[in-house]
């Protein structure tokens, strides 16, 4: 089976790497909410900042024969996602919240949670059977108020324990 590569119109593009830019969110995750893969949406920035496009390879692109994509669909999806991120923010301000964002195209500012879900993972999780999730839920509470937070030295603060940390701070 073969794929048809869809095709996007100048306008199309050009908002997305807008709706990219004015979020202030990672490339990753705009990509996504597009339907798009992130290089695509790369690709479109690139050529936005007055550089050549760049084909799958890495080559300068060669024009293809793609079927046309609907304009009216495309402008559609864009005003539809600019809605639901207006509405998220909105429900953000509402509730007292302050949308948490690092710069654009910053892969580091969820960096610290990726790492304690798999120290979580890797030390506790994969190694402990549980037989419900009321069970899973004290476990892990109890790992990261009895062990992780008191017991086990974190490298990020010279392997020591946060509670030293604290005291050391104070």
């Amino acid at each position: 089976m073969t794929k048809t590569r869809r095709s996007f119109t100048d306008e199309f593009k050009r908002e997305a790497v807008s709706l990219l830019e004015g979020s202030g969110r990672p490339l990753e995750h705009v990509a996504r909410e597009l339907g798009l893969q992130a290089s695509v949406l790369r690709n479109w920035r690139r050529v936005a900042q007055g550089h050549p496009p760049r084909s799958r390879s890495g080559a300068p692109a060669v024009s293809g024969t793609a079927m046309p994509a609907k304009p009216d669909e495309q402008t559609a999806e864009i005003a539809r996602l600019r809605r639901a991120l207006e509405h998220y923010s909105d429900l953000l301000q509402a509730a007292g919240r302050r949308q948490s964002m690092s710069r654009k195209g910053c892969c580091y500012d969820n960096a610290p949670m990726e790492s304690f879900f798999h120290t979580l993972k890797v030390e506790l999780v994969h190694r402990t059977r549980f037989e419900t999730r009321d069970q899973a839920r004290r476990e892990v509470f109890a790992y990261i108020e009895t062990y992780y937070n008191r017991q086990r030295a974190h490298s990020a603060i010279g392997y020591i324990t946060p509670g030293q940390a604290e005291q050391r701070s104070a």
